[in-house]
């Protein structure tokens, strides 16, 4: 928070009660990723995590930053661009 320069003090009851949001938040898609593994586990999987960003509307804003898993081959299919032709 202290790394935006529009804020210049944050005092420790803020920096408390993000924390204690972040571990809510982290706590709750924990849980719907392993609900959604289907599983008795105690880990938990990317493929999970993904999943459950894509199937949850209120997580739209994590769709960038949680990809769906692809094949390092897939993605360079579709970045690497052939070279055009010199005259």
């Amino acid at each position: 928070m202290k790394g935006d320069d529009c804020v210049r003090a944050v005092t420790s009851e803020a920096t408390v009660l993000v924390c204690k949001a972040t571990e809510l938040f982290l706590g709750s898609l924990a849980a719907h990723a392993l609900q959604a593994e289907g599983r008795n586990t105690q880990s938990l999987s990317y493929g999970a995590v993904a999943a459950v960003v894509r199937r949850t509307a209120r997580l739209d804003f994590l769709r960038d930053v949680v990809p769906t898993k692809q094949s390092a081959a897939t993605v360079l299919a579709a970045t690497v661009r052939p070279p055009t032709e010199r005259s």
